[in-house]
């Protein structure tokens, strides 16, 4: 039998992907890998919802439903291409050398966009890898800027089930893998 556990120590890389195509009964199609520079943590919390079957003044049967998980992370450098794929903000560049200036502007319509993430553990028990994908995710990126020390970026999130079907079936909202070789496909 399989050892199915390991002990998960750390992060050690993040990547995003723009979720372009999301469609019942074919497999969501993704853009490019984004890395997420200098990740530092991930928390990942599933949102359980109980229900309860109440009759003759006891509870008969319950029910949990697992409707998304809450994602959020910090990581060490502010990220414009980060920015702009989570937010569904445009990322301009102009010039060259020393006149190369790259921003994003966020308006009032710069409301986000959903995409997948990849993270990495450090070390996951005695496997060489593992993976944890969020499959859906939409929320907000913040950064704070105070005297003397580095900026703080965070993001802050909702997972959710995709409506297309993977390889594992329908209603992903994340996988985690462990392998004893290195993983190359989510």
């Amino acid at each position: 039998m399989a050892d199915n556990k390991a002990g998960l120590f750390g992060v050690k890389d993040a990547k995003i992907q723009v979720l372009l195509t999301d469609v019942e009964g074919s497999a969501p199609t993704y853009g490019t890998e984004i890395d997420v520079p200098g990740i530092k943590s991930l928390t990942l919390k599933k949102n359980i919802t109980t229900k309860d079957n109440k009759g003759d003044e006891k509870i008969l049967d319950t029910q949990n439903l697992f409707d998304s998980v809450s994602v959020s992370w910090e990581n060490a450098e502010v990220s414009l291409d980060v920015i702009s794929a989570i937010l569904g903000a445009e990322l301009k560049t102009t010039g060259t050398g020393e006149t190369l200036v790259v921003s994003v502007t966020e308006t009032t319509e710069t409301t986000g966009q959903y995409f997948k993430l990849i993270a990495r553990p450090k070390k996951a028990g005695s496997y060489e890898d593992a993976v944890i994908v969020i499959h859906k995710i939409m929320g907000t990126m913040e950064y704070s800027l105070t005297g003397e020390d580095f900026a703080k970026c965070s993001f802050s999130g909702k997972g959710i089930a995709i409506k297309g079907t993977l390889a594992d079936g329908a209603n992903a909202v994340m996988k985690t893998v462990f392998s004893n070789a290195p993983i190359t496909v989510y």
